[in-house]
């Protein structure tokens, strides 16, 4: 794997960050923890190669004294991500809210769960 910069998203990346969250998510609203979210109101950081070509991005929230991470495409599964619960059903639930997340993602796999990925970060003062 090639290099990659994480940045806060600008201006610029309006168009790649919006084409991301309507090939993934159907548009800019995702319920999560059966809480429906703009994405376009929610802090961005995007991933770029060492080309400066789009790789990414990463739409977040301060919550309950963490960051609680919305949205994450493409590059999560490299960045030190441990997968720490699944909540069983939460898509159906969210299914309801929005009738418009598919039954069936990447190679027809059925979406039921929401998967809860967490990185924790090391040292004393943090």
């Amino acid at each position: 794997m090639g290099t990659i910069e994480v940045r806060p998203a600008t201006p610029q990346d309006h168009d790649d960050v919006a084409a991301l969250h309507r090939r993934e998510w159907g548009g800019a609203y995702v319920v999560v923890h059966d809480t429906r979210y703009d994405l376009r109101t929610l802090p961005t950081l995007v991933a770029v190669d060492g080309a400066g070509g789009f790789a990414g991005a990463l739409v977040h929230r301060l919550a309950d004294g963490g960051l609680e991470v919305v949205s994450l495409a493409r590059f999560h599964q490299r960045r030190g991500l441990r997968l720490v619960a699944v909540d069983a059903g939460a898509v159906d639930r969210a299914r309801q809210v929005k009738p418009t997340i598919p039954s069936a993602g990447a190679d027809d796999v059925p979406l039921h769960d929401e998967l809860v990925l967490e990185r924790r970060r090391t040292g004393t003062n943090r």
